[in-house]
């Protein structure tokens, strides 16, 4: 793209965020729907330098990196429930996929959502998709991630699809620990959110 094109793009936007008393611009924030979206497979922002270098440029900072791990599958996993009293609960609603660990049948401890990602191959189950996957941190350190975890992938795996991803961020130090421990390997990707403050 042109660069004063796009210059003429940004002033464009901030003008109609700011008529909308917008104070905060966020660009590719997990919450806004990026990464989920891409899944790995289409064009990533670390591709776009361009694009990057255009945000950068206007004053836009970056405020969280992203990783891409990937898990191929074929192998199941041994599972060990950390303990007596937990229940894991399994919910598919269209594409998406929900784990949720109660204790004692009551208390929500940890939770996961899992989703497939479009290929286009029709028909075929090629990646699957972890958005999210958190412990309560009263339960943390008590093996209920990783078992959560190995459910995922073993039922990723009865069910035909051949890798598992996850974007996790250079915030999530346990998860990206877990990850790792459980056969994810970062792969050659570079995502970032990017912030602006707007001045009114």
């Amino acid at each position: 793209m042109h660069n004063d094109t796009l210059q003429a793009l940004f002033r464009a936007a901030e003008t109609f965020w700011r008529e909308h008393k917008a104070h905060r611009v966020l660009a590719f924030a997990r919450g806004l729907g990026y990464p989920q979206f891409q899944g790995g497979l289409g064009i990533l922002p670390g591709d776009w330098s361009e694009i990057i270098r255009g945000f950068t440029s206007n004053g836009y900072v970056f405020t969280q990196r992203f990783y891409l791990l990937q898990r191929m599958l074929g192998h199941m996993l041994e599972e060990d429930v950390p303990q007596a009293d937990l229940r894991l609960e399994y919910r598919r609603i269209n594409q998406e996929i929900r784990y949720h660990v109660y204790h004692r049948l009551v208390e929500l401890i940890a939770l996961a959502r899992v989703v497939d990602v479009p290929t286009p191959e029709h028909g075929t189950r090629h990646t699957l998709h972890v958005l999210d996957l958190a412990v309560n941190a009263a339960w943390r350190n008590r093996n209920i991630g990783k078992w959560l975890l190995r459910r995922i992938i073993n039922d990723a795996t009865m069910a035909g699809y051949r890798e598992v991803i996850a974007f996790p961020t250079s915030r999530q130090a346990e998860a990206l620990i877990l990850f790792g421990q459980q056969g994810f390997v970062e792969q050659n990707y570079r995502g970032y959110t990017l912030e602006k403050e707007l001045m009114l």
